[in-house]
């Protein structure tokens, strides 16, 4: 019994969560005016890097099929961009939505999330499935 929790506990430090570590995710949708319908979605990701900006890039989010340009801050509310250390929290925020070209496509969804953070490791393109669904987001009304 101990070999499997020893097995599983590895795997989840070495493989699953090898580049950083989703503490918390806040998401929500807010819709605008009744007869425009827009809405736009509000996300917050807290994350533990455990790697540096050297190694570690974060730069994109995808909601459903929508891309998303981020904003990355520290605990004290400072922008960082992508000047952090190793075991630094941070936390990215949606800035605004990007228009994209056909050639850049939403990652596939091996699971049922539909929020994925996109980051570069060693010049790698790589996506981490948030498990917040899409389809459960608290809507807000705004008149």
């Amino acid at each position: 019994m101990s070999l499997i929790f020893t097995c599983c506990l590895l795997y989840n430090y070495f493989v699953k969560f090898r580049y950083f570590k989703v503490i918390e995710t806040t998401s929500s949708r807010i819709i605008e005016g009744a007869k425009n319908a827009q809405s736009y979605i509000t996300c917050r990701i807290k994350v533990m890097t455990k790697r540096s900006a050297g190694q570690l890039v974060f730069d994109e989010l995808w909601i459903e099929d929508r891309l998303y340009k981020i904003k990355i801050t520290d605990e004290e509310n400072q922008q960082v961009e992508n000047q952090f250390t190793k075991k630094q929290v941070l936390y990215i925020d949606v800035d605004s939505e990007v228009a994209y070209s056909d050639e850049r496509t939403p990652p596939e969804a091996k699971s049922n999330a539909k929020i994925f953070l996109g980051y570069q490791v060693d010049n790698k393109r790589k996506y981490f499935p948030i498990n917040i669904h899409a389809d459960d987001l608290p809507q807000y009304s705004v008149a």
